[in-house]
């Protein structure tokens, strides 16, 4: 081995810096590049995710709002226990056909609207049924009334009116 100079040495030297901060500023780019660039190219694609996820939620509880709202329309409409009937058959039909059209993708939504729709038919026609028995039975509680009466006064001719005998 032969002794270096001192030119040779600087040389040597300036090689070795060179090349061990090379090599250590590969480590630390690949760190840097690691911690902020590619988190930020994920975090892009997790905030359209979550946007999307959070519009989804958003329709979704409109969506139990109107399902809500029209539940309890059909059934204060079925206790018949409402002042203004008309009123409260629109706002059940208009509450359908909102339902109806707020997502049709989602297949749940046309499902529950469809169900809503046979259960207010149901139940009007349930409604319907009820009010023709109390005007039958109303009819029916008149006829009996008269009936009734009718059979207490004898000097009306009425049907319980039992004939005098004749006096010997």
């Amino acid at each position: 081995m032969k002794p270096i100079n001192s030119k040779e040495r600087s040389k040597s030297l300036l090689q070795f810096v060179f090349i061990f901060f090379a090599l250590a500023m590969v480590p630390v780019a690949l760190i840097f590049f690691s911690y902020y660039k590619v988190p930020e190219e994920i975090s892009q694609s997790e905030e359209n995710k979550l946007v999307a996820y959070s519009n989804f939620e958003h329709t979704q509880k409109l969506i139990l709002k109107k399902m809500v709202e029209v539940d309890s329309n059909i059934n204060l409409y079925a206790s018949a226990t409402t002042e203004n009937p008309k009123l409260l058959d629109k706002k059940i039909v208009d509450g359908l056909s909102d339902l109806s059209k707020m997502d049709t993708s989602i297949k749940m939504v046309k499902l529950v609207s469809d169900g809503y729709a046979n259960h207010y038919t149901h139940v009007t026609k349930l409604v319907e049924a009820q009010e023709k028995l109390k005007d039958a039975m109303l009819k029916l509680q008149d006829a009996d009334a008269k009936l009734k009466a009718a059979q207490a006064n004898p000097m009306m001719g009425g049907m319980g009116a039992m004939p005098m005998p004749p006096s010997n």
